[in-house]
């Protein structure tokens, strides 16, 4: 649509500040698609290489063509709402010679005018597959750091099974094998398995062994060289690899991996290879932590005690004399507790050992029995004061008598923040599962009784004094209902029905509901609306549930000595748009400062009898509503503060 009318305001683009020539060259060093529009016209101003390879439209084409006729599904004023901020949405662009691909457009506003707005296209499969790419990425990142991992897990089972598990996520194959050697024997056999082991040998013959020593990959048809080979073929399995564990000349056997219906992936041998270097290092570090088990308790106290082998160990490791005072901290041990050497040495143990009450008991016992003794899990303290989780270990070193003790302390902070985010996260997979159950039992009981309230409406003459308080049954149905919508939004997106919503009102009848049960324990309540508030942009329903989770938390915080509820709405102007803001106040003891900052965390709660989910579905909505949620409690008090947007005033009448 290159009308003579456009190209005259063309030339009155070329000669304003925009700097035509100098911003279509930048549009072209972009990478993506971008095309200039200007939105008083509503048409396209200029497109970059990209853009013209998306629509296959030449620069000219572009150049002047209405909005709607490169988006013609989108509706004339689509780019107008809102006006000052970036937005991401999916479009359909209609492609030179009729055909038409679905895009995801960015837009990004050049001024706050709200006339020239950039627009960033990008064909929606192309990022689908990015998103794919990226969450493929990550879950090998995750792998791989699963693996590293692996070798800091102190049973010796657990650590190889998780090094198999990251590998074969790592591999993409879904059976894995350890074969070790057995002793001085050359024959190898299979100890620790991934998947559906039993398709390889369960030994390997030492011709194998010895074939096998380089990296290799057998697909059918090629010819096989060892029984693990040939297994694989009866087994009917799609490809079969391998790489030995250790160095070259000092193999101590190798790793296996395999496919049932796949082809192997690229990588594959590449990832076997890295899975085979932490295996032998796994499984030679708990050689090397045996036999120097068994050299510390059969050796002098002089070579216990030898500055190298104190260095070489990566737990902390405090030297304690017969009287039970300190005679030296290995490096490790100096980093944990933040104490030197010099600073400690000749001080009692427990100076240090802050805090484990069988700490002394355990010492004089290794003192009569001289045996390796575990304290377990115990909270100790670093030199500031910071609190941490650690494991220790009383070794006594006998010299014809015991005269020193060896304390091993292994610093377990960094595993027990995993194993606390582990159970997160199995606690968030578990409320999902529970919450699709519990909605499904009891939205049937709820359908059951609206229809027998209706029922029982339809039978009952109209000005029957029943009739009202069927009505009000029937309303709590449809907000049980709605509420069992609510709970779902913890595991699945809820779509919400946005229009004007009067928030005024909506208070009162809530208020109205509470009345009787604010009343029993003591609670005055009142609510004050400035004037010329607005109605907001919302889902009723939705909204009700925030503000019914915020005072019955506020019920519950003054039911021991009854209180105040105050709630007051106003407009308010954030930049360039209104909005509109509730405060929800109440008399209560008020929150502590340590746990205010996790009140919106699912599962959290001060309640006895509380699920921790109210406040966490309250900020989901309040959020999905693009507004926000903020608490301030003092001693005395607490203000949940809620603000919502506006409705535009077209959309209020």
């Amino acid at each position: 649509m290159n009308t003579p009318a456009f190209r005259s305001n063309l030339s009155v683009y070329k000669k304003s500040a925009l700097g035509w020539i100098e911003f279509q060259s930048l549009l072209d060093l972009l990478p993506d698609a971008v095309i200039l529009a200007d939105l008083r016209e509503a048409i396209v101003v200029l497109a970059n290489s990209k853009a013209t390879e998306l629509t296959a439209f030449t620069r000219s084409d572009l150049a002047g063509m209405s909005l709607t006729t490169l988006f013609p599904l989108a509706g004339k004023d689509f780019l107008r709402k809102p006006v000052g901020q970036n937005r991401v949405i999916e479009l359909s662009l209609a492609r030179h010679g009729g055909a038409k691909v679905i895009v995801r457009a960015t837009l990004l506003p050049l001024e706050t005018q709200g006339r020239w707005m950039l627009l960033a296209l990008e064909p929606a499969a192309a990022h689908d597959l990015r998103q794919a790419e990226a969450l493929r990425d990550e879950q090998l990142w995750g792998a791989a750091q699963r693996l590293a991992s692996a070798p800091l897990l102190h049973d010796l089972d657990a650590a190889l099974c998780q090094a198999l598990q990251a590998g074969s996520e790592l591999t993409g194959a879904p059976i894995l094998a350890i074969y070790q050697a057995d002793g001085e024997a050359t024959i190898l056999h299979r100890t620790t398995s991934f998947g559906r082991a039993d398709s390889l040998p369960e030994t390997l013959k030492p011709g194998d062994w010895f074939a096998l020593q380089s990296p290799c990959l057998w697909l059918p048809g090629k010819r096989p060289t060892s029984d693990l080979h040939r297994s694989a073929r009866i087994e009917g399995l799609s490809y079969v690899g391998s790489v030995s564990l250790g160095q070259a000349n000092a193999s101590i056997g190798l790793v296996a991996i395999a496919g049932e219906q796949t082809a192997p992936l690229v990588h594959a041998l590449d990832a076997l290879s890295a899975l085979a270097a932490v295996l032998a290092s796994i499984i030679q570090t708990r050689v090397n932590v045996k036999n120097l088990g068994w050299c510390v308790e059969q050796q002098r106290r002089t070579l216990t005690l030898h500055h190298g082998i104190l260095e070489s160990v990566l737990d902390g490791v405090i030297v304690v004399s017969e009287s039970l005072n300190v005679l030296e901290l290995n490096p490790a041990a100096e980093e944990i507790f933040g104490y030197a050497t010099r600073e400690v040495s000749g001080q009692p143990l427990e100076s240090i050992l802050v805090g484990v009450d069988t700490l002394l008991s355990a010492l004089e016992e290794a003192k009569k029995h001289p045996v390796l003794q575990s304290l377990g899990n115990v909270t100790l303290y670093r030199r500031n004061g910071q609190a941490f989780l650690a494991r220790i270990r009383i070794f006594p070193v006998e010299d014809e008598r015991v005269g020193t003790i060896l304390v091993f302390v292994e610093d377990l902070s960094q595993e027990e923040e995993f194993r606390i985010r582990t159970q997160q996260l199995e606690q968030r997979a578990l409320l999902g599962e529970i919450m699709a159950v519990f909605a499904h039992e009891v939205r049937n009981p709820i359908n059951n009784i609206s229809t027998g309230l209706q029922l029982m409406g339809m039978n009952l003459p109209l000005e029957d004094a029943n009739q009202e308080t069927i009505h009000r049954l029937q309303q709590d149905c449809d907000r049980l209902e709605h509420l069992m919508k609510s709970v779902l939004a913890a595991s699945r997106p809820v779509e919400y029905k946005m229009e004007p919503v009067d928030i005024n009102l909506l208070l009162l009848r809530l208020l109205d509901r509470w009345h009787t049960r604010l009343l029993r324990v003591d609670i005055q309540h009142h609510l004050q609306v400035e004037a010329a508030t607005p109605h907001v942009q919302g889902d009723g329903r939705a909204l009700e549930q925030v503000f019914a989770n915020l005072i019955s938390n506020a019920m519950q915080a003054m039911s021991d000595g009854g209180g105040t509820l105050a709630l007051k709405i106003r407009p308010i102007q954030v930049g360039q748009s209104t909005q509109v803001e509730v405060s929800i106040t109440d008399t209560g003891p008020g929150i502590p400062d340590d746990i205010r900052d996790r009140l919106f965390e699912p599962f959290f709660t001060m309640s006895k009898t509380g699920t921790g989910l109210g406040l966490a579905i309250a900020k989901r909505i309040v959020t999905a509503h693009r507004g926000s949620i903020q608490v301030t409690s003092v001693p005395g008090g607490t203000v949940f503060q809620v603000r919502l947007p506006a409705a535009k005033p077209a959309e209020d009448l």
